[in-house]
């Protein structure tokens, strides 16, 4: 269904230079906006021919709210977003719908009239027979309970994260994606395997400890951290460890760790001579 093109207008536009600047890309603008779009289209139909978006679905699917902020999108009354151009932009998908939805009609009279047409003992079965129960167990998409619910195969599903964690997950990500910009010099990857160690992170230590661990992590020099080029998941592993030097305000590097013992091997050394001298000492008396 998805018929996205992209003008180069939009570029043009200042609303979209100010969401580049607050998501911290252009591709991550652009990224937004995509889907954003998409959104939108799902809900288009002849009642909603806008593409209006509840709340609640914009929440769910984690759309920025700073396309909001720039005014590529607005909020209007009962609770629903309206996408800038909607209206204009969406109409061939209208148009689209209510041609499927007359071919649809046109066909279900030309079954009921071949029905009609034919003796009634010789009617087709799926005219005569009753419709089958399905004791399927299905689930609901759109459930707002946090609890895990049973899948088909009896597994456990993921916990839904609630707005407010979600919302947590993202402050931490933009973090860690401003700092590792800023590094490196490129955009960090972002799937669905980070996406969960982030919010294990939140979970782990806090949401305000995480902030601060993924901000000094960035820092970090430990070479080890330095050829992995500080991917997420080692701040994960190693979240115990960063928030005690966070809150110390140094970082331990090997370098450091080798040094260390290096002074206890040789502290250890001379305690091992002191000692054979004072014996050497008491036996020649």
């Amino acid at each position: 269904m998805a018929r996205l093109n992209i003008e180069d207008s939009l570029f043009k536009d200042l609303r979209f230079t100010n969401l580049c600047i607050k998501l911290g890309s252009r591709r991550s603008a652009i990224g937004a906006l995509i889907e954003c779009w998409l959104l939108a289209q799902q809900k288009v139909s002849p009642e909603n021919i806008a593409g209006h978006i509840n709340q609640k679905d914009w929440d769910d699917q984690e759309i920025a709210n700073e396309i909001i902020e720039v005014r590529l999108a607005k909020k209007i009354d009962n609770g629903f977003i309206e996408v800038t151009g909607g209206k204009d932009n969406f109409s061939w998908l209208v148009q689209k719908q209510l041609a499927a939805q007359k071919g649809g009609e046109i066909k279900a009279k030309r079954q009921k009239e071949a029905a009609e047409r034919q003796p009634n003992g010789s009617r087709t079965a799926s005219a005569v027979c009753p419709p089958t129960l399905s004791l399927t167990p299905t689930l609901s998409l759109n459930s707002s309970s946090n609890s895990s619910s049973v899948s088909k195969s009896g597994n456990k599903t993921k916990k839904e994260l609630t707005i407010e964690e979600k919302d947590l997950n993202k402050k931490i990500w933009l973090v860690y994606f401003a700092a590792y910009l800023k590094r490196y010099g490129i955009e960090p990857l972002r799937n669905a395997a980070i996406n969960s160690q982030v919010s294990k992170l939140r979970e782990k230590v806090g949401a305000d400890d995480a902030i601060n661990i993924v901000k000094f992590y960035l820092t970090h020099n430990d070479s080890f951290y330095l050829k992995k080029t500080h991917e997420f998941g080692l701040c994960l592993k190693d979240a115990e460890t960063l928030r005690t030097q966070t809150l110390r305000g140094k970082a331990i590097t090997g370098t450091m760790v080798k040094t260390f013992e290096k002074s206890l091997q040789q502290a250890e050394l001379n305690d091992q001579i002191s000692t054979m001298w004072n014996e050497d000492k008491n036996v020649n008396k």
